[in-house]
């Protein structure tokens, strides 16, 4: 796994609801971030990791329910900032879910395909594609830092150091390169395939 799959990977996991479990991961994605070469996203996690341990476990998830469910523009959904709601947008989510299960997994049940933290993990694990989800993924990263940048929330390292790894670096050979997707076994960033099922 690249150095790009795997801030793409910890971001996804980290990108999750700051709950007890996600406590519990902490340790072990502080851990796989020190293992990783120098590099932008590693100190840009690493900066999110240490503003998130300031935190309160209470204040943590009073702060991501208040950044990400009550604020349309800052949703965790790709879809909705692309087409708001109705049909262009079902027919984006329709896409979306070919796109996860031609990739080798399925959105769970619960969850729509075009939810951010799944589609983190998706780059992370799937071969470079044709499509431009990655370029999708890499704007929306972007209107999101902007604006957690405005509301000083740690998130904002979050989404810059998923910015490094997206379009731009790619292009510098430094994200997910073609037939580069790994099965659970092969991974070594805490519990593979935490948003997709295969």
């Amino acid at each position: 796994m690249t150095r790009g799959q795997k801030v793409l990977k910890l971001a996804s996991l980290l990108l999750g609801y700051p709950d007890e479990a996600m406590g519990q991961l902490l340790p072990e994605c502080e851990s796989a971030l020190r293992g990783l070469p120098p590099c932008d996203g590693r100190s840009l996690l690493g900066r999110f990791l240490r503003e998130l341990r300031a935190m309160r476990g209470p204040e943590r998830e009073h702060h991501y329910v208040e950044l990400f469910d009550f604020r349309q523009e800052n949703a965790l959904y790709l879809t909705f900032h692309e087409a708001g709601e109705g049909r262009e947008r079902a027919q984006l989510l329709l896409a979306l879910k070919e796109i996860v299960r031609a990739s080798g997994f399925e959105a769970p049940e619960q969850e729509l395909p075009d939810y951010l933290p799944l589609l983190l993990e998706l780059l992370a694990v799937r071969p470079r594609a044709k499509d431009d989800l990655a370029l999708r993924v890499s704007r929306r990263a972007q209107e999101l830092e902007r604006n957690l940048e405005q509301a000083r929330s740690p998130y904002r390292f979050l989404f810059a150091a998923v910015r490094t790894v997206l379009p731009q670096a790619a292009e510098r050979g430094d994200g997910p390169p073609a037939g580069a997707a790994r099965s659970a076994g092969e991974d070594d960033v805490p519990y593979p395939l935490h948003h997709a099922q295969s």
